[in-house]
């Protein structure tokens, strides 16, 4: 098992487009998945983010990705938004 923490990356902060610092912690829990989580540093109301990803296949991978942001102008308010993606990798030479 494998964890890492990173700090690279950005995130809208608020509807003035602050940019902020990004932390990421990802975590290996499986040979195909791994998890992570990252939270803006330094922003009144953090965006958050928890993603998931397995591959299926050497070429086919499957991300799941909830995030909670800051919504409008003020940043008391939060949304959350989900997403699902599938990717396929492709190499040629």
């Amino acid at each position: 098992d494998t964890t890492t923490a990173t700090g690279s990356g950005t995130a809208s902060a608020n509807a003035t487009d602050v940019t902020v610092p990004m932390v990421e912690i990802q975590k290996q829990i499986g040979e195909k998945t791994k998890l992570s989580y990252s939270n803006s540093i330094g922003a009144s109301t953090p965006t958050r983010e928890v993603k998931i990803e397995h591959s299926l296949s050497n070429n086919v991978t499957i991300n799941g990705s909830v995030v909670d942001k800051p919504r409008g102008s003020t940043d008391t308010q939060t949304s959350q938004a989900y997403g699902l993606d599938f990717r396929y990798r492709f190499q040629f030479e």
